[in-house]
């Protein structure tokens, strides 16, 4: 009897989750051209409803107002759906973001979807999340935005599906202080920013078939004093290489160049089947190596990378190191990686 409970306890918890994941079952289309405002579209829109936006140029910065909203975009490129700051600082964050996700008085904002738009010159980001539930980013190109292309806050079921993202100052892509992230990273690529992918203060997803290339550091996983140690990651069947560009130290952190995955204070996460290749200092680095597993206690207050696996990746023309482990964390398992140098010696096969 207790068995039956059980199971009609659960059964009826799974239909309320998919009632509240759900879209209204009489959703619309609402078309949006050049010349039309997108937010206007949003504010009349229902949940559930997609709103396509006809290939153009949009000055406009925009609010997602409604939960299961779809925003389709005509293409990731100049002959796509353009998305630019608007002429005067109204929109979201005065116009500073592009695309802004926010949860209505603590309550999160479910099922945003955003495909097909390029999103470029934003003074802070390019399309940003606070405290949003099942956001799902694909197919869009966020470039030389101010501080973030694709980024979120307290973000849980995060997708970001392949984006491109270019000339931030700070990351391409970004998971911030998320105690479960749920996130699934797929085949994104990013170029020429601070960071390529960001994990800061951020627990548990998966990382598989990115691209990062020519950033200062390619992928970072970082502990700073806030409450989560960014545990529970997967990295897998990534291409890190080349991330030579070289940032100087500013207020936002200190100079860095050359370093492929960054395990900085991070623990339990696992970095398996990775290529890391061709990363070097292009100027003055705090640190550089194809894998560095890095104290950030005295950097950022946070702590020792401890219980990560860094197995079965390939690692070559890496300098310093293709693995740095400065040893001050412990339960490290690092094992069955083909490389050439590495500090301590012996981590290579």
């Amino acid at each position: 009897m207790k068995r039956v409970v059980g199971v009609s306890v659960l059964v009826a918890g799974v239909l309320a989750s998919m009632l509240a994941l759900s879209p209204a079952a009489s959703a619309a289309t609402i078309d949006v051209l050049p010349g039309q405002s997108i937010q206007a579209a949003i504010n009349h829109a229902s949940p559930g409803d997609t709103i396509v936006v006809h290939p153009g140029v949009y000055h406009e910065s925009v609010v997602v107002t409604k939960d299961h909203l779809t925003l389709h975009g005509a293409g990731a490129s100049s002959a796509g759906t353009v998305l630019m700051p608007p002429q005067q600082a109204e929109g979201c964050m005065h116009g500073t973001a592009g695309i802004c996700v926010f949860a209505p008085k603590g309550a999160p904002r479910i099922g945003t979807t955003v495909e097909g738009f390029e999103l470029k010159g934003f003074q802070g980001f390019g399309l940003v999340g606070f405290g949003a539930r099942g956001l799902t980013v694909e197919h869009n190109f966020a470039v030389d935005n101010g501080d973030y292309g694709i980024t979120c806050f307290g973000c849980s079921g995060l997708r970001y599906l392949f984006n491109q993202v270019t000339g931030s100052h700070e990351a391409g892509y970004y998971i911030g202080d998320t105690s479960n992230a749920d996130a699934t990273v797929i085949g994104n690529e990013s170029w020429g920013n601070y960071f390529g992918f960001f994990l800061r203060d951020s627990n548990v997803g998966r990382l598989e078939g990115n691209k990062a290339h020519n950033n200062c550091m390619g992928i970072a996983l970082l502990n700073t004093a806030a409450p989560n140690n960014v545990h529970g990651w997967t990295l897998v069947d990534n291409d890190v290489n080349q991330n030579t560009k070289a940032c100087p130290a500013s207020d936002d952190g200190p100079a860095l160049s050359g370093v492929g995955i960054g395990v900085l204070g991070a623990s339990d996460n696992s970095i398996v089947h990775n290529t890391v290749w061709g990363n070097h200092p292009g100027g003055p680095t705090l640190l550089s190596a194809g894998i560095a597993l890095f104290d950030t206690t005295k950097t950022d207050h946070g702590g020792t990378p401890n219980g990560n696996e860094i197995r079965a990746n390939v690692l070559y023309r890496n300098k310093a190191f293709d693995i740095n482990d400065d040893q001050s964390g412990h339960g490290n398992t690092i094992t069955k990686n083909k490389c050439h140098t590495s500090n301590p010696a012996g981590l290579c096969h």
